[in-house]
Formats: C-alpha cells, sequence, structure tokens
C-alpha cells in the first residue's frame, strides 16, 4: 500500500449487507473519528470501542461535513465495517533480515503486495497473522495489555538471543523471552510458531526453546512447528537444507518425547508439528484428540484429521439426498496427495454414481521443494488440469486470493476454465463443505 495517508486509510471502504452499520446510515467514504468521545487511531481502537451496548458515533462524510450517529446494539455485535487500510492506518513493516524469509524467494513481476513484509501485532487480532515482535516499543507491549489482545500470535522460531538475532538478522530479536514474560505476567494468552531451519534451530536448539517457552506455559498456550519452505528463487541468499524423511523423524522423535513431558507435567502436549513433518516421515498423523483444539490450523497442524472427521461426519449426516451421476477432479499440491486421495476413495464409497479424480499438481512456478497446495500458481493449474477429461474442476480455496478469483500468479480461474472449457470451482478446505459442494454438483448433474 505505501505510506498510508491517515484520512484515507481510516475511510470506510466497504459495509457488510445486513450490518449494523448499514442499518445506521453509514456509507462507504466516511471517515471514522470518535466512538462515544474517544478518538478512533487504529483498528484496535474500534475493535475495543465497539464493545458497548451503546454507541455515540463521531464520523466525517465526504463534504467535511460531521455527523452524529446513535447506535444501540448487543454489547459485542460487530458494526460491519471495511476500512481502506486492515488497520485503519500504516501497517508496521518487517525490517528484519531473516535467513528463511519467503518474500527474499518470490520470482519477480508478480503483484506488489507480494512482495510487502508485514510484521504487524494488530494483524495478529484481525487476520491471525504471527508477528515477530522486533519492532515493538514498550508503549506497544503496554498497549497489549492496557487492551488485553488476547490470544496474540508470535513469531518465535528460537528463545536463544545470538540465535535469534542470528536467523533474524536484528539485533532487537534477542528479547524476545523478556517480552513473553511481561505478556505472560499480565494474562495475556499466546500462539507460538516456530520456522524449523535444519542445521540451525532444530535438535538441541529446539529443544532448548521448547523449555524456555514452557516457563510461560499455560498463557503461551500452543507453540506449532512448521518445516521451512524453499522456493527455486534463492540465488545470493543463505544457504538452507530442506526438511528431508531423517530431519522429519527427528523433530517428531524430539516432539513426541516433549509432549510425553508436557502432558505429565501440564495435562496437555502444548507443542504440535505441522502436517507435513509426518507426510514427509511417511509416518500416521497423530489422532483427532491429540491436537487439543487445533489451536494453530493456520499454520497446517492437524489440518489433514480435522478435514478427515469433517468428511466422515458429513457423510455419515447425509447432507442431502444425491441422485444421477457426476465425474469431477480434486486439485491438491504434491505433499497432500496421497491424503486427498484417500478421502477421495472415503467419499466415492459413500455417494453411488460418483467418479472423482485427484490431480496433483508439481509447483514448476516455485520450485519442486513447494509442495503445498496454497502455493498452486495459475500456470500449473492450466498445464495439468488441462490432462484431464472431467469438466468440473475443484480447486482448494486457499490457492485463491481472498475477495478475488486470482492465482498467486494472478491467473483468473474463471478465464482459465474458459480457456480450458472446464468449470473451476474454488472450495475451503472444510470436509462438510466439500462434500456438500459435491452433492449438490451430483444433484444438479
Amino acid at each position: 500500500m505505501g505510506k498510508c495517508d491517515k484520512v484515507r486509510c481510516s475511510r470506510i471502504d466497504q459495509i457488510k449487507n445486513g450490518s449494523i452499520g448499514e442499518e445506521a446510515g453509514l456509507q462507504k467514504g466516511d471517515r471514522l473519528i470518535k466512538i462515544n468521545g474517544k478518538e478512533v487511531k487504529d483498528i484496535l481502537d474500534y475493535i475495543y470501542l465497539i464493545n458497548d451496548e451503546y454507541l455515540l458515533v463521531e464520523v466525517e462524510k465526504h463534504d467535511g461535513e460531521m455527523w452524529e450517529i446513535e447506535i444501540e446494539k448487543d454489547y459485542d455485535e460487530d458494526l460491519g465495517l471495511v476500512f481502506v487500510s486492515p488497520t485503519m492506518n500504516d501497517i508496521m513493516r518487517c525490517h528484519n533480515k531473516c535467513l528463511f524469509c519467503f518474500v527474499d524467494q518470490m520470482p519477480e513481476g508478480m503483484r506488489s503486495s507480494l512482495y510487502v513484509k508485514d510484521d504487524d501485532y494488530r494483524l495478529s487480532v484481525l487476520h491471525g497473522n504471527f508477528a515477530t515482535f522486533t519492532n515493538l516499543d514498550e508503549k506497544d507491549i503496554d498497549r497489549i495489555i492496557d487492551l488485553h489482545i488476547s490470544p496474540i500470535n508470535i513469531s518465535v522460531h528460537a528463545t536463544d538471543p545470538e540465535l535469534r538475532i542470528r536467523m533474524m538478522g536484528n539485533k532487537r530479536a534477542g528479547s524476545i523471552m523478556k517480552q513473553l514474560k511481561i505478556l505472560s505476567d499480565h494474562k495475556i494468552s499466546m500462539n507460538g510458531q516456530i520456522v524449523l531451519c535444519p542445521g540451525i534451530n532444530d535438535g538441541k536448539a529446539l529443544e532448548n526453546t521448547l523449555n524456555d517457552l514452557e516457563g510461560v506455559f499455560p498463557h503461551m498456550q500452543s507453540i506449532a512447528i512448521v518445516p521451512v519452505g524453499l522456493t527455486k528463487f534463492r540465488k545470493g541468499l543463505y544457504k538452507l537444507d530442506k526438511v528431508d524423511k531423517a530431519k522429519a523423524n527427528d523433530a517428531i522423535e524430539l516432539v513426541e518425547s516433549k509432549q510425553a513431558e508436557y502432558r505429565k507435567k501440564f495435562g496437555k502436549a502444548f507443542v504440535h508439528l505441522s502436517d507435513e513433518f509426518y507426510i514427509i516421515a511417511e509416518k500416521e498423523f497423530p489422532d483427532y484428540d491429540d491436537y487439543e483444539g487445533f489451536l494453530q490450523l493456520e499454520n497446517g497442524v492437524g489440518i489433514a484429521r480435522k478435514f478427515e472427521r469433517q468428511i466422515i461426519d458429513a457423510l455419515g449426516k447425509r447432507l442431502t439426498e444425491s441422485i444421477g451421476s457426476l465425474n469431477i477432479a480434486i486439485v491438491t499440491g504434491v505433499l497432500s496427495y496421497d491424503f486427498i486421495l484417500n478421502m477421495a476413495k472415503i467419499i466415492e464409497r459413500n455417494i453411488d454414481g460418483l467418479s472423482i479424480e485427484v490431480i496433483k499438481i508439481k509447483n514448476e512456478y516455485f520450485g519442486e521443494e513447494i509442495t503445498v497446495a496454497g502455493l498452486i500458481s495459475g500456470k500449473d493449474l492450466s498445464r495439468e488440469i488441462n490432462k484431464t477429461k472431467a469438466k468440473t474442476v475443484l480447486v482448494p480455496g486457499v490457492m485463491i486470493k481472498e475477495g478475488t478469483k486470482l492465482t498467486v500468479d494472478d491467473f483468473d480461474i474463471e478465464e482459465i476454465g474458459k480457456s480450458l472449457m472446464k468449470e473451476i470451482i474454488p472450495v475451503e478446505v472444510d470436509g462438510f463443505m466439500l462434500v456438500d459442494k459435491i452433492v449438490k454438483l451430483k444433484n444438479r448433474s
């Protein structure tokens, strides 16, 4: 977005249909000034000031006229407003130089927003983003405490000061444990993330990190470990090794031993590996209940087990009776291919007249080391689905930019479909939604 003009970025960009804001007469282009006499400086002020049953909202109209609007609502009911900037002002930018930064590994020529490095703790509240805390000062920490922003998601990676500074290329990175202890002392709930880089923060370093984070339990309520992602565009960057089968098994062995220790000590596992580790190691995923509420689905922790349970439950409930016959294709990345193939077989066995072809997309755009479905490009999608006879192709919703029909390389899936004479339908990674969509398509056929 570039430098944010406060007047423009605090203006309302959208008002959700049927929302309280729409009913109250708020309009696109209005600028929110005050709520109950208090200035709205950013999105956090907005989120916490609207938690009331009566609001006196002061807005500036397009022509500069000031209005006061009275709103009565339930205490925690949202107004349904979307602002030009998600934070209503400048987004905090990342000043780290992480050895494993994915943005640094992007090819040239993509849309500008993909090269933006945000590191804004407020986006943790809004979208579940993880922030490193290297750009925060005491006032920011005090604000998190005063507003009791909770839970907040934090990229930890390592707790040893020298190691974290090295990994993140920022001399301010070494104070993470001090920051976490302050938040823990004030009962702020947190979720932590560790990007595992073989030979750097794995093994003994990982064990030490977990031992340190144990000290801020239970307010640090979960830790997710994910493997480093490496594209083919790493010329001139720090040489990193991928998480291979041996490294994945090492991580599983360490984490499972720590989980057993934590279950005895705390009554919960506390730390979890993302699904990729088990796939790479060719091991079964942990049981459904072992994921303890799926607190870190965004990091791919337990997403396979949850998806599997949703499919089984959806088929058991018989969402609707299906008729006719249907041949479809489902797209996935290399990593999840075997799992999605098994899920497709379960669905086929339970719905008569259904045939599912699972298409594995090899990532030529970012490089074959990138195997997740969320980074499938339109170019790679076009190449592979052109080979199928199926006229209806379901693609994972995570590969489409939110609010658009665009893939990561700005291909429009509708245009791809038209050019290949296929119907391309994005479906969220949700077993209920997938089964429901398939049944509806079958009834339509």
